[in-house]
């Protein structure tokens, strides 16, 4: 292995982005999602999810005229309401 490889693998375990991942993985395992493959392929979901909530809050903020992506019906879609269904991830 090179010592670039090794690096970024140490990264990756030193960082706490391990435990994070497993966290989202139990989270995931306990909402039914039992095949691991499944659970990687709901990892970017989650991660467009969240930084999209984020994008919306700022834009609200920046201009009062913004319309808000996730509104009316689509509220319970947004970041902050998915985490407080979930239990799981604050920030």
């Amino acid at each position: 292995m090179s010592s670039n490889a090794s690096t970024i693998t140490g990264n990756f375990f030193s960082s706490g982005l391990r435990q994070k991942v497993d966290e989202l993985m139990n989270v995931l395992w306990a909402g039914g999602v039992n095949n691991p493959m499944d659970s990687i392929e709901q990892i970017p979901y989650l991660l467009f999810l969240r930084l999209l909530s984020e994008k919306d809050d700022l834009h609200a903020a920046l201009d009062k005229r913004y319309s808000r992506l996730f509104s009316g019906k689509w509220v319970r879609y947004a970041w902050g309401n998915f985490v407080t269904l979930t239990h799981c991830c604050p920030n």
